[in-house]
């Protein structure tokens, strides 16, 4: 995300509604504070998940719009015209099902290694990926050495995300200390678990830098 792509669209949707500050604050559950902030072109704060999604119901323009992904709004398009520079790729959300999805899908860089995302519902793997964030993949059907992965059990429909350390035995770590290690056989764990993909990268919350060094 650009930030001052979202400064600028969040202001010109506002004004396009005909809402003061205060009244897109009091719309979108927030503070008129915040949204002061966030049309700052000095201030920068970085908006999170669940801001977006307030503020895109309350002006009735998508996610994508505010946050400089897409070029056009769904709902109540503007005249803005977004100079795309490089090629983008479509990218799907594959969240569990109990996950109120934000996105259904987000555009990317075609370069950036990426096939499909999850927004992480459960601090299991806090503090190196935190809840609420949002989780990049490739895919692979295979448990890899020093690799985290998204896995999930047989007949089930929840995701889980793991640090896998192969020897004898499929360790699934997490830096977690309430989560215990899980151990099993290559055998056991192909009985009961199938591998989705690798971890590529991750947004924290939504502040525009994807792939952060987490390896």
């Amino acid at each position: 995300m650009n930030y001052f792509t979202f400064t600028k669209r969040l202001k010109s949707s506002r004004t396009h509604k005909g809402f003061s500050q205060k009244e897109l604050a009091e719309k979108a559950g927030v503070s008129q504070g915040l949204i002061s902030k966030y049309e700052s072109k000095i201030i920068t704060v970085s908006p999170k998940v669940d801001t977006i999604y307030a503020l895109s119901r309350a002006l009735e323009v998508s996610c994508e719009y505010l946050l400089g992904i897409d070029k056009e709004i769904t709902k109540n398009p503007l005249s803005e015209k977004i100079n795309l520079q490089v090629s983008l790729k479509k990218v799907e959300n594959y969240s569990s099902p109990n996950v109120k999805r934000i996105f259904d899908y987000i555009r990317m860089p075609v370069e950036n290694p990426v096939d499909f995302f999850i927004q992480n519902d459960n601090d299991e793997m806090y503090p190196l990926l935190k809840s609420r964030g949002f989780l990049f993949f490739m895919f692979n059907d295979r448990a890899l050495d020093n690799k985290i992965i998204l896995f999930r059990k047989k007949g089930e429909e929840n995701n889980r995300v793991r640090f896998c350390k192969i020897n004898e035995n499929i360790n699934l770590m997490s830096p977690n200390p309430d989560i215990g290690l899980v151990k099993l056989s290559l055998q056991d764990f192909k009985a009961t678990y199938f591998v989705m993909g690798i971890l590529t990268g991750y947004w924290d919350n939504i502040h525009g830098q994807f792939g952060q060094d987490i390896f």
